[in-house]
């Protein structure tokens, strides 16, 4: 049977992400988008604004249940 082990997986490749300080890359951090304390987010970019660069968005979307009132 075929295993996926979460947490040997993930130890196998934090030894090949970067910590931070990114060279290269400036970090905002924490920059507030909506009327929510929790609305936050952090930009990752290089500061060359000379030519088009592609964007990836993260959106985390938390699913919200709601309770019928009788």
């Amino acid at each position: 049977m075929n295993v996926v082990d979460f947490p040997k997986t993930a130890d196998l490749y934090a030894t090949l992400q970067e910590k931070e300080p990114y060279q290269g890359i400036k970090v905002e951090r924490d920059i507030k988008y909506g009327p929510a304390e929790r609305n936050l987010l952090d930009v990752f970019h290089t500061g060359d604004r000379s030519s088009a660069r592609p964007v990836l968005i993260f959106i985390q979307w938390r699913r919200v249940r709601r309770r019928r009132q009788a």
